[in-house]
């Protein structure tokens, strides 16, 4: 199954497994501009611990979306928070339907 949204978004091919639903996307190589590959070297040398730019890269990718991720689901949480303060009445009634019967 493809994810038309991320890739129309992103460019890139966003695939499913069709036994366990997990989604994932092909490697992709990205270009990145010079001065930005000696920025990354200047802070990889200044953190330490990494054994390549590309390491240190690929963590710097992960944690960002890590952040922008955890900041997304705040921002949907607060959202969900201020519609039970303004009707406690739907989440009351959220808690109490039983599984399965949403209607």
């Amino acid at each position: 199954m493809w994810n038309v949204e991320l890739k129309a978004s992103a460019n890139v091919t966003v695939l499913n497994c069709h036994v366990c639903e997990w989604e994932f996307a092909k490697d992709q190589s990205v270009k990145v501009p010079g001065n930005l590959v000696r920025q990354a070297a200047v802070a990889m040398n200044l953190h330490e611990g990494y054994s390549s730019l590309g390491e240190y890269v690929r963590d710097c990718v992960r944690r960002m979306n890590e952040n922008i991720i955890r900041e997304s689901n705040g921002e949907k949480f607060a959202t969900f928070m201020e519609a039970v303060g303004e009707n406690p009445e739907i989440f009351l009634k959220l808690i109490n339907t039983p599984k399965g019967d949403e209607s």
